[in-house]
């Protein structure tokens, strides 16, 4: 396999939500790539699915901050399937990951609080 050579900026963050200090679990993590020279945002998530999910790529051209937020938390929570397990329950998972979602999109869009 190839992997093709970018051909301009590809900006990249990754975010992860733990419960306990020193523990490296994630309760929640997601990752992601944006191109701003294309317009083409890559996310994937962690720790809410039996497997990693990986969003298809999100246009974002034209799209205001807000809206892109809550188009990346609506595929997400249709893609996820977060469980009940000793880190964390289902519930607690379904509500960290729109906010985590969010941090990581400021990152990736605009520097965020780096």
């Amino acid at each position: 396999m190839r992997i093709p050579a970018l051909d301009g900026e590809l900006r990249t963050a990754f975010r992860k939500q733990q419960r306990i200090r020193g523990h490296d679990l994630a309760v929640v993590n997601a990752a992601a790539a944006y191109a701003p020279y294309r317009g083409v945002l890559r996310m994937a998530i962690g720790s809410c699915s039996p497997t990693p999910v990986v969003l298809p790529p999100i246009e974002t051209t034209g799209i205001s901050r807000d809206a892109l937020a809550e188009e990346v938390a609506r595929r997400a929570a249709s893609a996820t399937a977060p469980i009940d397990d000793v880190r964390a329950t289902a519930a607690y998972r379904r509500a960290v990951l729109p906010v985590l979602l969010r941090r990581l999109l400021r990152d990736v869009l605009v520097g965020g609080d780096r």
